[in-house]
């Protein structure tokens, strides 16, 4: 009967794959909670859904934005194809640069 063990292994291990994953998920839910409860955490703003609303033609306004905003190609390789002066302070990289690169730029022995 070799069979027998072998079930039996197979489902002690899927056990404790799932007991893993239902701890891993409590442990998210107390930094959900912890992330809710923290008033210096700011959760309420609004996504932009266009490209003049991510990047606005208005210089002043785009670079007034306290949230860093890279703006990519939906398909291919995710070419950038502009940033604001946030996301520029926070990288490194002037929009210049980085216009018809992707991310893999951000990435080296310093990152």
């Amino acid at each position: 009967h070799a069979a027998a063990p072998i079930k039996k292994y197979q489902f002690l291990r899927k056990l404790k794959s799932r007991l893993s994953r239902r701890r891993i998920r409590k442990e998210d839910e107390k930094l959900l909670r912890v992330a809710r409860d923290d008033a210096t955490i700011q959760t309420e703003f609004n996504l932009p859904k266009t490209l003049n609303e991510a990047l606005p033609d208005d210089k002043e306004k785009k670079n007034n934005d306290s949230r860093a905003i890279v703006v990519t190609e939906c398909t291919g390789t995710y070419n950038m194809i502009g940033c604001n002066k946030a996301w520029e302070n926070l990288c490194g990289y002037a929009e210049c640069e980085i216009v018809g690169k992707n991310s893999s730029i951000l990435q080296g022995p310093d990152s």
